[in-house]
């Protein structure tokens, strides 16, 4: 559990991650990261990744995630 996040939700490997204010600057910062993903009404974070997505980035993502929220 992360302070910050209100929702996620999805199909499959499409997930919405819906933060509890804009989003604006965490987008900004897991682009700057490295991450390609969208920022969808100011507020959630947008994931498609590829069905062929290793585990390995699915936490380096989950890891940059939280080092994001917990510096704000």
């Amino acid at each position: 559990h992360f302070d910050g996040l209100k929702q996620v939700r999805g199909r499959g490997l499409m997930i919405g991650i819906e933060l509890c204010a804009d989003g604006t600057e965490v987008w900004k910062e897991l682009i700057r990261r490295g991450f390609i993903c969208n920022l969808s009404h100011g507020v959630t974070l947008r994931l498609l990744p590829p069905l062929t997505v290793e585990k390995s980035d699915l936490e380096a993502f989950l890891a940059t995630l939280e080092d994001i929220l917990q510096g704000r």
